[in-house]
């Protein structure tokens, strides 16, 4: 039994003593009448009933609480595990790129030392089998030049210099190829063979036919504005400007496609340009293309009625009208 209710029956059992010896001490007083022995017994009776209610209600709230507090206590202990872990995996991964070193690091390692991790993001020289991220010998590694770095690549340290060079063009495999030189995004064309690209009406074929040809300004009203087919049509397919399906998504999942200027869309031409082959770009990376005329987002400085386009059959830059039609190839910025 706690205090509080302990305090609460000594409190009533004393009230209703005193009251009794009243009672006996005025034998002819009306008890009755001033609410009585017994009416004071029931009132008392209701205020250790309440007093108790009231401390256990008390006595959850605390149990409670302190089980809130042993729950956010394990919690906290499981995420720091979690971190612990993490932290953990972190330390112990070694792929490609991922631990290296240079001279400078390290130092000039002795005969028969190797270049260990220190486990603070750091290199140190030890001897050999004294345990730690073990490499070669830097002089095994043939890494002798300052600046030079060993790499983990292919199950085996290298040095960085002799890695073979990264691609320049990478297909995505959706349909974009990244420029590992420019950082730029390009669009793969399909060819006129296509299914999606078979109907002969323009407005029911895919968006990335080979044949598909656009005005880069609108013929009616006159203008310069590039408000032609180019924008509203292709580009805006291609980043959702036009579109009946709620669950549709931007070409490869990015809604930023826009026409390269004409420096951008050089960058793409064959090196033997111009020249042949024709036309003059890498198809079995950039898909089919048409030997003809390609928009840039250039105006010819010149005169604002006209846009540089590349001609592929000869890679040679040539101005058009804006209100013409040629092909089209999309690109966005890599990042």
């Amino acid at each position: 039994m706690n205090s509080n209710k302990l305090i609460a029956i000594v409190s009533f059992s004393f009230s209703l003593m005193s009251a009794t010896v009243w009672a006996h001490h005025n034998p002819g007083h009306d008890v009755n009448a001033s609410g009585g022995v017994g009416a004071l017994a029931e009132a008392l009776e209701l205020e250790v009933s309440s007093r108790i209610t009231e401390d256990n209600a008390l006595q959850a709230a605390i149990d409670s609480e302190a089980a809130a507090r042993t729950a956010a206590d394990q919690a906290l202990a499981n995420d720091t595990a979690a971190a612990q872990a993490d932290a953990s995996d972190a330390q112990n991964r070694v792929s490609a790129l991922e631990w290296k070193m240079t001279l400078s690091d390290v130092g000039a390692c002795n005969a028969g030392e190797v270049a260990k991790s220190n486990g603070a993001g750091g290199w140190t020289c030890a001897p050999n089998g004294s345990g730690g991220t073990q490499t070669d010998t830097m002089a095994a590694l043939g890494c002798t030049n300052d600046g030079d770095i060993a790499v983990f690549f292919g199950g085996q340290w290298v040095c960085e210099s002799d890695l073979p060079a990264p691609p320049r063009f990478v297909d995505n495999g959706d349909g974009t190829v990244t420029d590992n030189q420019t950082g730029l995004m390009w669009e793969k064309k399909l060819s006129d063979t296509d299914a999606a690209c078979l109907d002969p009406d323009q407005s029911r074929r895919d968006a990335h036919c080979v044949q598909n040809q656009y005005s880069w300004t609108a013929p009616v009203p006159f203008s310069t504005a590039p408000n032609g087919t180019l924008y509203t049509d292709f580009l805006a397919n291609l980043n959702l400007g036009v579109t009946f399906d709620p669950a549709a998504s931007c070409f490869a999942n990015h809604c930023d496609w826009r026409a390269p200027n004409i420096q951008e869309l050089q960058t793409i031409l064959l090196a033997s340009c111009p020249g042949f082959p024709t036309p003059c770009i890498d198809e079995t990376i950039f898909g089919p293309t048409q030997a003809l005329g390609y928009w840039s987002s250039s105006t010819f400085a010149g005169t604002h009625d006209l846009a540089w386009r590349i001609v592929f059959s000869s890679g040679i830059a040539l101005s058009d009208s804006k209100s013409g039609v040629n092909h089209a190839r999309a690109v966005r910025n890599g990042q």
